[in-house]
């Protein structure tokens, strides 16, 4: 059983095939690493300017007293660059009870204030420019642009993607269903960015958010897209299946699409990890933020904007939930990918290999059917909502793991007949009290 997409949703195949696909024939983890060093980046960041509580200045500085390298701004549908965008207490009540927090704990870095006619207080964006002024520092910091372009489809059902290191604002429109979204959202893409696209970042955010909506058929029909969000801490699925269901996770999602792209002679697609976040309250209250934040480490020689977006293309990063590697290898004479887990006090470590052989059968074997009318939160029911959702089902072939360790050194030599491989890093907190920790390779062919 497989899903139909109406193929007017989509660009042409040979104009698909005509998009610059940057370092696609460059196998991840193969250079040498001499001089390079490991980056860490939030991919997803929500500010005032949209629908987060910070500042654009305060959620930089909160990254980056954390020891954070890099972030990208994300907000929706928007850059900020605007000079003159202001927040008023009263059209946004969360400026009025978060803005003030900041000023107290950080007056240096306080925004430009007034009030208006109604007595109210507005509070003045710091653009992205301004923010890089205040805290950039060479190989240490850097803030930069992105934005997240989503749509709410007329089914009901939601795409979202981050253009980053792309400092322009952009929109989609509220199309027929995600498929037709997503085709515009790339139109968008080579609109604003040109065809070839090895500047900016184009990336599917949160696919299984909020109700299994982002297919892996609707990206297979794209090779151009090269990257998704693999881990998300702020959009797991809203929908609860059963236990015993053996529906599709977002690592098997992943598995899906690169199955398909690596028999068809593809590029992959690598796996981001982004916190989506909205709410600082972590950063106040003392919570232990080791575990809770989702990020990526771009192995790369400087902490440049272009560097950054090289190695990302060429898979030299990898995404992680609080594990780490120490070192992560691609010997592409012998086919064999190695890792190297840092410890931590606490925590047993497991790492998986993952991958599909050739000749899976990859296409959708059944249906998950459900209506999820009693399950929609309140926010959910004042907007239109297809009711009725099929969540796909495949083999449990797909994403097979094909080694597991229990070792902080670990390899896999690719058998002639794996599609792909990948690790990925499973810590468990020995106390049982403590959140696990996660990171993931990218895939090698």
């Amino acid at each position: 059983m497989s899903t139909t997409i109406p193929s007017e949703n989509y660009l042409p195949l040979e104009e698909e095939a005509a998009i610059a696909i940057p370092y696609s024939d460059v196998a991840p983890y193969t250079e040498p690493a001499d001089g390079k060093q490991w980056f860490r980046g939030n991919t997803h960041i929500h500010t005032q300017v949209s629908d987060g509580q910070a500042t654009t200045m305060e959620a930089a500085l909160l990254f980056k007293n954390i020891g954070w390298n890099f972030i990208y701004l994300t907000d929706h549908n928007a850059a900020q660059v605007n000079l003159d965008c202001w927040v008023n207490t009263v059209k946004r009540p969360s400026a009025k009870t978060y803005i003030p927090r900041f000023i107290e704990n950080y007056p240096d870095y306080a925004p430009e204030q007034r009030t208006e006619e109604d007595g109210s207080i507005s509070y003045r964006m710091d653009t992205l420019g301004e923010v890089a002024n205040r805290l950039n520092e060479p190989d240490k910091f850097m803030v930069l642009p992105g934005n997240e372009i989503g749509a709410n489809s007329q089914n009901g059902e939601d795409i979202h993607c981050n253009l980053l290191n792309a400092n322009i604002g952009c929109r989609t429109k509220g199309l027929a269903d995600v498929p037709a979204n997503l085709n515009y959202a790339l139109g968008l893409r080579d609109t604003m960015v040109g065809r070839v696209n090895a500047e900016v970042i184009f990336s599917v955010n949160h696919p299984l958010w909020k109700y299994y909506d982002v297919l892996p058929e609707y990206v297979i029909a794209h090779p151009s897209i090269r990257f998704f969000e693999i881990s998300n801490t702020g959009a797991s699925p809203i929908f609860k299946v059963v236990e015993d269901e053996p529906v599709i996770t977002t690592d098997q999602w992943w598995d899906v699409v690169n199955a398909v792209r690596a028999t068809k002679g593809q590029p992959l697609i690598y796996g981001v990890a982004g916190d989506d976040i909205h709410s600082y309250e972590r950063f106040y209250n003392g919570t232990d933020l080791h575990g809770r934040l989702s990020y990526i480490m771009v192995n790369a020689n400087h902490l440049q904007p272009a560097k950054l977006v090289e190695e990302m293309y060429k898979g030299n990063f990898y995404s992680s939930k609080g594990a780490e590697f120490k070192s992560i290898s691609y010997n592409a004479s012998s086919k064999t990918l190695s890792v190297e887990v840092i410890p931590q006090d606490g925590y047993d470590v497991t790492v998986q290999f993952i991958g599909t052989k050739r000749g899976t059968d990859c296409s959708c074997q059944r249906f998950v059917e459900k209506n999820v009318t009693d399950e929609l939160p309140e926010w959910l029911k004042k907007r239109p909502f297809n009711r009725e959702r099929k969540i796909p089902v495949y083999s449990p072939k797909v994403g097979e793991i094909m080694q597991e360790n229990h070792s902080l050194q670990a390899s896999y030599a690719m058998k002639g007949d794996d599609l792909y491989i990948r690790a990925k890093v499973i810590m468990t907190a020995q106390d049982g009290k403590k959140p696990t920790l996660l990171a993931w390779t990218q895939p090698v062919k």
